[in-house]
């Protein structure tokens, strides 16, 4: 793969990721609806920011046989990724999926302690997220890190708390097979403008891990009051390596990409998790 394309109207940020990507040239456009004739002179496309015009974009991609990559796609139609998966596949194009929850450091360190056996088994994953007053929950994100991490599907979900939009708390539960559980509690106590907080702790058969993300911020201690230094990680520093990941050709089973089964999980378990929510009783997930 020689020159990506990304469609997207951030242009400053991906300035930045083209700078620091090894082996492909990155261009931008405006972020505008795709028309014909779509990324001439492109081997592959990418769509960072989903919105209504990203299926008709990843159909032209399709039909001008480009690779295609698509980060955080819960923001579209579920039966238009099951089909371009198909039509992928097909045509044999790589067509991936990212959630860039995984391309966090810590993340990436603790899947990699797992992958190693250093933790043996996971048993417990917990999920914990703290944000401002309003702020959506990202449930089909944290559902995802916590299914890879366990490195299975759940068989059972249940749900407590307020509707998963403006939600003051809510939790969610997942039960494995053979005793497993993940547990994802969401709450927004915070008032607007502090710094995010979130939480992360998998217990394993041989090990744990931990890890404590204040969003954006790295906490000092040097004596006396800590300081909270900004370090604006976000998209600049998850998005070169989704997009180095891509242009490596790292399939999804050995890379941080999500396979067509991981994602059918996640949007499944999202779904028990709602109806969970609606009766208020326990809910079996669909199988695959």
């Amino acid at each position: 793969m020689r020159r990506l394309l990304v469609s997207t109207s951030n242009a400053s940020t991906y300035a930045r990721i083209a700078s620091r990507l090894r082996g492909a040239e990155v261009a931008w456009d405006e972020g505008r609806p795709p028309t014909e004739p779509f990324a001439e002179g492109f081997d592959a496309v990418a769509f960072p920011h989903p919105n209504g015009d990203t299926p008709a974009g990843l159909a032209l991609a399709h039909r001008a046989g480009k690779h295609m990559l698509l980060f955080d796609p819960w923001g579209v139609q579920e039966q238009a990724v099951t089909r371009m998966f198909a039509m992928a596949r097909a045509a044999g194009l790589r067509f991936v999926v990212a959630n860039y929850e995984r391309y966090l450091p810590s993340r990436r360190l603790i899947h990699q302690e797992l992958a190693a056996g250093k933790c043996g088994r996971a048993g417990l994953v917990r999920i914990h997220c703290w944000w401002e007053l309003g702020m959506p929950f990202r449930l089909h994100h944290e559902l995802d890190v916590a299914i890879w991490l366990m490195g299975a599907r759940p068989d059972v979900v249940y749900a407590c708390g307020g509707d998963a939009g403006i939600a003051a708390y809510q939790q969610v539960h997942l039960g494995f097979a053979g005793g497993g559980m993940a547990l994802i509690d969401y709450c927004t106590h915070l008032p607007n403008g502090s710094l995010w907080h979130r939480s992360l702790h998998v217990i394993g058969s041989a090990g744990a891990a931990y890890a404590d993300d204040h969003d954006q911020a790295q906490l000092v201690f040097g004596g006396g009051v800590p300081r909270a230094p900004r370090r604006h990680e976000g998209l600049d520093f998850r998005g070169p390596s989704i997009v180095q990941d891509f242009v490596d050709g790292a399939p999804a089973e050995a890379g941080l990409a999500m396979s067509h089964t991981q994602w059918h999980y996640v949007r499944a378990t999202a779904a028990a998790v709602q109806e969970s929510l609606a009766t208020r009783q326990a809910v079996r997930v669909e199988a695959a």
